[in-house]
């Protein structure tokens, strides 16, 4: 697997998977945890090989281009934009493989995205103490930051699809604070009017 390149296991690992004397179920098990071990960490590598990529190479910031690739096509499809969207593609050193959040935020912002981690951190603050106080308009967006903390490392869930996903819970953050606000003042007009 291209995951595989940076990170490959050790002889020792490969000797236990050509020794005869060990039961096939044990070598699946092991096979699997290595395979989901590899999986799961790949991100780190490609990230640390994609910021040693663009110490040689001169960088070409696609400053949330790259993470967030629906907005340029959007914005391409409104004619608002002339994006070679290839080219933005193209900004991972090695195609298609899985950069992780870390390597998908590097791309865009150089060392910067680490203010941005500081902000999403922030917000996820925020976002649980608005749960907390009992206003679930946020429980969305909280959720699906959740989802990208875990996985972080692996698979960053702002690119493609997931920029439809941040999108539409903002929006539901956004309508359903709006609503509720809407909803207690008049609760509290009628109060006052009783």
């Amino acid at each position: 697997a291209i995951y595989n390149d940076f990170y490959k296991p050790k002889q020792a690992i490969i000797d236990y998977m050509n020794d005869e004397s060990i039961s096939n179920n044990n070598k699946k098990i092991r096979l699997s945890a290595l395979q989901i071990g590899q999986y799961y960490t790949h991100g780190l590598f490609e990230f640390d090989y994609v910021v040693k990529h663009y110490q040689k190479e001169s960088p070409i910031r696609q400053y949330g281009k790259y993470t967030f690739n629906v907005l340029p096509k959007f914005t391409n499809v409104m004619g608002l934009t002339n994006y070679d969207l290839h080219k933005i593609y193209r900004a991972s050193p090695r195609g298609y493989t899985f950069v992780g959040l870390f390597g998908g935020m590097y791309i865009d912002f150089g060392w910067f995205a680490l203010i941005l981690f500081f902000m999403m951190g922030a917000f996820q603050k925020f976002c649980y103490q608005q749960m907390k106080n009992n206003s679930f308009a946020f429980a969305p967006i909280f959720v699906f930051l959740l989802f990208t903390n875990f996985f972080m490392l692996t698979f960053n869930f702002f690119r493609g699809s997931g920029t439809y996903t941040l999108i539409s819970c903002v929006i539901f953050a956004i309508l359903f604070s709006f609503l509720l606000n809407t909803t207690n003042n008049k609760n509290y007009e009628k109060g006052i009017s009783t």
